[in-house]
């Protein structure tokens, strides 16, 4: 091994952040014609006689957490698009609305949410979205 390969398996060993540049790592030997020693995707791994691979785990973190938000329009001919429900901070109505995911209010299941928006403002049209938690919010769809 290397004193450059060491020095960097001793700098990332407590790393819990996930790689997200990139779609594969192909571990291949320096020569004129390459040989392919091993090959790393996100859920699969190969390696060659002679050669063993080691994955470590992202820890749970709020990476892994998915949430959910309410995704609003009016309940009339327009169906004018109204955003996401947001906390009403200082107002005195249960419901705000804003445009930006986030500032979304956050429900732990599809359940909470649905339940939320029916008992404070059943006459509005909505979807509830699946969100995953990564460097921004990112909408996944409705359910």
């Amino acid at each position: 091994m290397t004193e450059e390969l060491f020095e960097l398996e001793q700098e990332t060993k407590n790393i819990n952040k996930p790689m997200t540049k990139w779609a594969r790592v192909i571990v291949e030997t320096d020569e004129e014609y390459p040989q392919t020693v091993a090959l790393i995707t996100d859920d699969a791994s190969e390696v060659d006689t002679g050669f063993r691979i080691r994955l470590k785990a992202v820890e749970n973190t709020e990476i892994e957490q998915d949430y959910y938000v309410v995704k609003l329009w009016s309940d009339d001919d327009a169906k004018n698009d109204l955003g996401y429900l947001a906390l009403s901070y200082g107002v005195d109505a249960r419901v705000a609305f804003c445009s930006d995911i986030k500032d979304a209010m956050e429900f732990k299941s599809v359940e909470f949410a649905k339940e939320y928006i029916e008992q404070f403002e059943p006459g509005l049209a909505y979807d509830v979205m699946r969100v995953v938690i990564a460097t921004e919010k990112v909408a996944e769809g409705s359910i």
